[in-house]
């Protein structure tokens, strides 16, 4: 039986590869990225996992870059980098999409969503479905 953490597990080992963290300032966290940090992150958390013979979960992969300053009417606002977000998101989607592993698979759930962060920042949101074949599954 997988849990929440193998889900992690599998899911960041999928995208914490050179291909990915060559083209960030940060690093691929599992849960939850460092406080206070100005770097370009990638977080891989789950929203659980149910235990069933074919395990069905979900993942978040959150894109973390630091916020774009602009002006407008002598006011200073934080915007969403929007096209890195796009770019880090194109490079991490593909090798999501459609995965097929011995042991488990994943699909986009839903694409890319950008969101605001609970300390103002913003990330883009990519939901991952992770399914896995129970094989020592108890109940049946």
């Amino acid at each position: 039986m997988k849990d929440a953490i193998d889900l992690v597990n599998d899911v960041r080992a999928l995208i914490n590869i050179p291909m990915i963290t060559s083209q960030i300032t940060g690093k691929v966290w599992a849960d939850e990225r460092w406080d206070d940090t100005s770097k370009t992150d990638v977080v891989v958390s789950s929203t659980g996992i149910v235990n069933t013979v074919i395990q069905v979960g979900y993942a978040n992969v959150n894109i973390y870059t630091p916020s774009e300053k602009l002006a407008y009417g002598g006011k200073d606002k934080l915007y969403p980098p929007r096209q890195e977000l796009k770019r880090i998101s194109n490079l991490i989607t593909p090798l999501i999409e459609s995965r097929v592993t011995s042991t488990f698979k994943t699909s986009v759930d839903e694409a890319g969503l950008i969101m605001r962060d609970t300390d103002g920042s913003w990330f883009m949101n990519i939901r991952v479905r992770y399914q896995s074949l129970q094989s020592n599954y108890k109940n049946i």
